[in-house]
């Protein structure tokens, strides 16, 4: 277990000293400790302020009950706050609970049944909130274990920041390993990581990008893990974002959630599902038919069939056979061309990743086609002129 309160500084604000008096003084839970009661009158400036300490703990006033009602037992979460004087900032680490439509295709992906031959199996979910993906998990791994020969050794593990939320997270019965997943180094690694990351957070708005690569870290070999991201993935271009989608074309595969999945829990982001497998992907980059590589195939496939990227194409080599097109200018010229087809796809969200030696083989095809065209190469080395492939 890492430290009891790991948010930075910066995700706190003090708490006035006429807000603490009444947390201490004036506030009175009851013996199941959900229900608080604020026993004196404030002024509607002091209710207010102390509301809003009370909402950032997750209580939710209840006018017919006339208390602040907390999900689980708070007085351990009210008395910490009440001993550091802080209270977190509103919704410091981005947390929008998981739709229950968006759990159940996580579940999909998921696949636990693809685990039944192992002997244990370990299960995580890192920035766990309250636990929406394990609930939704849950019933699947029930009726998994009651399958004959299912591994009976299973393992469901939490991370999870936010005090309140993990407070939750114990109540139904999970097993909260860490509070700050980042920091979360196991001896042994994991079998299925369903996750929904914080997407940005004060000092890293790309905090998506540190959970994913962080939990593919923790994968087993021969392990799933499933992660709701946002779409930036299709049109972002920095180097973090290009690592998840090296991974990604090498790893796994995407799925595109309905526009509004999440604008139930509070925000208007578009969404996608990145399945990832640490599987054995030698076969990618294993000989298709005439081309060295599955990458190579797919991008000379789609010219070939998309009428307007296949005339261009056909237009480039006509001007290199013409002898208009000089060699470094028609190799520029052709990855360009499939440097787009590579954007296209990522942004359908279609994995297609091209190397330098895959670049290299679609321009000497390139040039088979100016062969086919008129024999520039010959002419190119009659004249002494530096050879396409040369270049």
């Amino acid at each position: 277990m890492t430290s009891a309160n790991p948010l930075p500084a910066s995700l706190f604000e003090r708490i006035s000293d006429d807000v603490l008096h009444v947390l201490t003084h004036e506030a009175k839970f009851d013996e199941a400790g959900v229900a608080l009661h604020l026993t004196g009158t404030l002024k509607p400036n002091l209710y207010q302020a102390v509301n809003e300490v009370l909402t950032r703990l997750d209580g939710r006033w209840n006018a017919r009950r006339r208390a602040h009602i907390f999900e689980q037992d708070a007085r351990d979460l009210l008395r910490e706050v009440v001993t550091s004087g802080r209270v977190q900032v509103r919704n410091p680490t981005a947390f929008f609970p998981t739709p229950s439509a968006v759990c159940d295709l996580v579940i999909a992906s998921l696949e636990p049944d693809r685990m039944a031959w192992r002997e244990q199996l370990r299960v995580l979910e890192p920035s766990a909130g309250k636990g929406a993906l394990l609930d939704a998990l849950r019933p699947s791994l029930e009726a998994h274990l009651a399958q004959e020969g299912a591994p009976r050794n299973v393992t469901v593990h939490a991370c999870e920041l936010l005090p309140g939320n993990r407070l939750t997270l114990r109540a139904k019965g999970y097993d909260v390993v860490s509070d700050n997943f980042l920091e979360y180094s196991p001896s042994d690694g994991y079998d299925l990581i369903l996750m929904n990351p914080p997407f940005s957070v004060p000092g890293d708005k790309n905090a998506w990008v540190t959970h994913l690569l962080h939990a593919w870290s923790l994968l087993n070999p021969g392990g799933r893990l499933v992660a709701i991201l946002p779409d930036t993935l299709r049109h972002r271009s920095d180097r973090q974002v290009m690592d998840v989608y090296a991974l990604a074309a090498l790893y796994g595969h995407i799925e595109e959630i309905g526009r509004g999945a999440f604008k139930a829990s509070g925000t208007n982001v578009n969404t996608i599902v990145l399945t990832l497998d640490r599987d054995d992907v030698a076969w990618r980059r294993q000989p298709v038919e005439d081309w060295a590589s599955h990458m190579t195939f797919n991008a000379s496939l789609i010219v070939d069939c998309d009428a307007t990227l296949n005339e261009e194409r056909r237009a480039l080599a006509a001007q290199a056979a013409a002898g208009k097109l000089a060699a470094p200018a028609a190799r520029d010229a052709v990855r360009a061309l499939y440097t787009r087809v590579q954007e296209r796809e990522r942004h359908n969200l279609s994995l297609l990743l091209l190397t330098e030696e895959d670049h290299q083989e679609l321009f000497e095809a390139f040039c088979g086609l100016v062969e086919d065209m008129g024999g520039f190469m010959h002419r190119a080395q009659a004249s002494r002129q530096t050879p396409l492939l040369a270049v």
